[in-house]
């Protein structure tokens, strides 16, 4: 479900404030600390505690989480980014409907609330809400056909042309998988409860979290904390200069050095 990028809510949908949440106020069964099966938020959903704490709505991939682990986006497909579209159609100022092609087929509306991106070309630069997507269909020349519709009110502010490079990156808070060594996403937080594959949750970004700390976990009450700096999906002392380590937060109450344990961060992903 998505909707135009100036929705405010009618009669016969609920209306903007299921985007921005009191944690309090959530039904017992689809609270910060319950999985579902179904989507009944938005994701990128926010939810608010009195104490700051803070989450946001994610759908995970196909493996599961274990509670206290960082998460992170999907890793992104070379199907879908830069893309030229030469068997695809050039799209005029205002257009909403995109006819792309590209080399793999798509799910209908996988790329719901995720991004599309005009990365070279004429109107580079651009980037644009999807609100929509076809299933792709095998084109007789080359690849995938497949429209794809867009949430921004007034439509497509450059236009494209057939020589244009076209991505399509999903909602950050799609598909979530544990956090790697080396990250091959952004940060998506940290899930206080156990997520099954494909299940929606909520992830935690900001205020005090109960993490997992690795054997090298940050032991000083302030020490800066990374993401997955040894292990996938641990928490472990923040290195300023080594390549690739995430800051997520700050130790509040230092835990030992061991899975078994658990270290307070005060999360700073937000």
């Amino acid at each position: 479900m998505s909707y135009d990028n100036l929705f405010h809510g009618n009669t016969d949908t609920p209306n903007h404030s299921q985007w921005k949440i009191k944690a309090e106020s959530l039904l017992p069964d689809r609270d910060v600390f319950h999985t579902t099966a179904t989507k009944k938020f938005p994701l990128g959903a926010r939810a608010d505690s009195r104490d700051g704490k803070r989450w946001r709505y994610c759908e995970n991939g196909a493996g599961a989480l274990t509670k206290g682990y960082v998460n992170q986006s999907a890793v992104g497909s070379s199907d879908w980014q830069n893309q030229e579209q030469t068997y695809g159609v050039a799209a005029a100022i205002g257009d909403k409907i995109l006819n792309l092609n590209m080399t793999a087929t798509v799910a209908k509306d996988a790329f719901v609330d995720g991004y599309l991106t005009i990365e070279d070309g004429t109107g580079d630069h651009e980037m644009y809400s999807v609100k929509s997507n076809s299933v792709g269909v095998a084109d007789d020349t080359s690849g995938y056909d497949f429209t794809v519709e867009i949430a921004d009110a007034g439509g497509i502010r450059t236009a494209t042309a057939t020589t244009s490079e076209v991505t399509l990156t999903l909602n950050k808070y799609k598909d979530t998988i544990v956090f790697p060594t080396d990250p091959t996403g952004v940060c998506t937080g940290v899930n206080n409860v156990a997520v099954a594959a494909n299940y929606f949750f909520w992830s935690q970004v900001k205020g005090p979290c109960a993490c997992v700390p690795d054997t090298t976990a940050a032991n000083v009450v302030g020490d800066m904390v990374a993401a997955a700096p040894n292990t996938a999906g641990l928490v472990g002392l923040m290195d300023i200069a080594a390549d690739g380590d995430v800051l997520v937060g700050y130790v509040m109450r230092a835990g030992a050095h061991a899975t078994s344990e658990t270290t307070l961060v005060d999360l700073m992903l937000e």
